[in-house]
């Protein structure tokens, strides 16, 4: 993914709370991503979204479930643990 598309997605999470419809929108985008196997694309994403805001709990839990497939499983083990800490609940589960 190019880092304009990039900055788009995280464009679209900062605008989050006045504009759900498209947080929804970009949220199926990235779970598509990961369903299909493109794993590096979505992590990039979530990356990209946690950069916007940090605090983002179901961000953390589907960056640790990606990074978790993809064998990166102490860096899963952070997220997983930031989004426990921002009230992800069931960190651990697919969302």
């Amino acid at each position: 993914m190019g880092q304009n598309l990039l900055m788009f997605a995280a464009t679209l999470l900062s605008l989050a709370v006045g504009v759900p419809t498209m947080l929804r929108e970009w949220k199926n985008c990235v779970r598509w991503m990961s369903a299909t196997g493109k794993l590096e694309e979505a992590v990039a994403h979530y990356e990209a979204a946690l950069r916007t805001r940090p605090d983002y709990a179901n961000a953390h839990n589907n960056l640790g479930n990606a990074l978790d497939k993809l064998g990166r499983t102490a860096e899963a083990a952070q997220h997983f643990a930031e989004g426990l800490k921002f009230g992800g609940g069931a960190a651990a589960h697919v969302n």
